[in-house]
């Protein structure tokens, strides 16, 4: 291969800009339907973030070729929004476990300095296992009925409302809590048969 061919000059970058420019304002109100729907609060600014970090990504990386552009950029959102909603929760996952909720001392008013650090290392532990057990279980779920795992995590994980997350399956906010339901009761189950009881 010829190390030339990966060499653009600024003509071929300004043509893409404008081609991708062109692309975005005639797909911009796709884009941010989509993105206002999708996300549940700060609506506007938090769509037009990701909207804007779509598009500086696909200035970066410019697709070879694409069929239909506003599928393309539409699809590009949604991917984004998810891939926000995994890092927020993964954030706030971590911060359940490193809140530390009440050792037996300050419940009974007791003073830190004397509070014993292996309780506290043995209270940690049982936290960290309880969460591995609920990601064990929630496995076990998406192996049994992928969409109710989906629609159970959005909804009690996320805490997107039912509506929220029928829209983006395409069917009723009814039929939504109707899956939740059933996969809470799935999830229950699965955690009563490891032992564990929330």
């Amino acid at each position: 291969m010829d190390p030339r061919q990966d060499v653009v000059s600024e003509a071929d970058v300004s043509t893409v800009s404008l081609d991708v420019a062109a692309v975005f304002l005639k797909h911009r109100e796709a884009m941010y339907r989509v993105a206002y729907a999708m996300l549940r609060t700060d609506h506007h600014n938090q769509a037009v973030d990701v909207i804007g970090e779509v598009m500086v990504a696909i200035l970066k990386n410019p697709p070879d070729s694409v069929g239909n552009w506003e599928a393309y950029l539409v699809r590009a959102v949604q991917n984004k929004i998810r891939d926000l909603w995994k890092s927020a929760a993964h954030r706030h996952e971590q911060l359940l476990l490193a809140e530390a909720t009440p050792t037996e001392g300050d419940r009974l008013g007791g003073d830190e300095v004397e509070d014993d650090p292996a309780s506290e290392v043995v209270e940690l532990l049982s936290r960290q296992q309880t969460v591995q057990t609920v990601r064990a279980a929630m496995a076990e779920m998406e192996a049994w009925d992928p969409q109710a795992a989906y629609v159970l995590w959005q909804c009690a994980g996320l805490e997107r409302s039912s509506q929220q997350v029928a829209d983006e399956l395409g069917i009723s906010g009814s039929r939504v809590r109707q899956i939740a339901s059933k996969a809470r009761k799935k999830l229950i189950s699965l955690l009563e048969a490891k032992e564990l009881h929330l």
